[in-house]
């Protein structure tokens, strides 16, 4: 009796050992992966595209991840990277993807009034009937910023 319950308290430790172990090697590969995120979104701002290429090649980022609210698509949007932006999309970034703040790339280049890139994701089928958070369409977005040029392109 005594040797069967001395045998289930170390099979007890040893699994909670290796569970913490698990979570530990967990929370340092969120880590890791925010880090190298943040250092991806970085890299667009900078307009590095060997570098944001080698990124994407060697899979060590996540193109679709949300980071500080954003989608790397948005980051090169607002940063006028045109060239990256056509990378993010060839290499898979979805177009129609929101934002933390529930908006997508498009809405974002209406707000803005960001023609060259709206142009572009409309050329590669970002979707124009998709509502914000708010309730409202790119369309909406375009004629509230008076983007008059994204307001004729979405009409």
């Amino acid at each position: 009796m005594k040797k069967s319950i001395l045998s289930l308290v170390v099979l007890v430790l040893f699994s909670y050992s290796s569970i913490a172990g698990n979570l530990n090697t967990a929370s340092k590969d969120a880590i890791s992966i925010k880090k190298y995120s943040s250092t991806f979104f970085n890299l667009i701002k900078d307009g590095k595209i060997d570098a944001v290429k080698n990124m994407l090649e060697a899979k060590s980022v996540k193109i679709n991840k949300i980071v500080d609210g954003k989608t790397a698509i948005i980051v090169a949007i607002e940063n006028d990277r045109i060239d990256i932006l056509i990378l993010l999309i060839d290499k898979g970034a979805k177009l129609n993807k929101k934002a933390k703040n529930g908006i997508t790339a498009l809405m974002y280049c209406a707000k803005y009034n960001k023609t060259k890139s709206m142009k572009i994701i409309l050329d590669k089928g970002a979707k124009t009937g998709i509502r914000s958070s708010n309730g409202y369409k790119a369309i909406d977005y375009a004629k509230m910023s008076k983007a008059i040029d994204c307001a004729k392109m979405l009409e």
